[in-house]
């Protein structure tokens, strides 16, 4: 898996509010419009579907806090 690639998606939810919004509504129409689906394997893309369907329902503030988990965790070497 390419840690790269799921580090590029997490900060980009972190930090542009609109891709996070987008990307709860529809994931998949998000992931490709921003040109992460090309770049995913299946693997990567069963975690970032696991991990939207903890998140989904979140209130904002409560979903950013899961984001910055989940970077921080992949800085920790997870």
């Amino acid at each position: 898996m390419s840690d790269e690639v799921l580090m590029e998606l997490v900060k980009k939810a972190v930090n542009d509010k609109k891709f996070a919004k987008e990307a709860v509504k529809d994931l998949d129409g998000t992931l490709s419009k921003y040109g992460f689906l090309d770049k995913l394997v299946q693997e990567e893309l069963d975690a970032i579907k696991e991990f939207h369907n903890k998140v989904k329902d979140l209130p904002s503030d409560q979903l950013n806090k899961e984001l910055t988990g989940a970077l921080s965790g992949k800085k920790g070497g997870g």
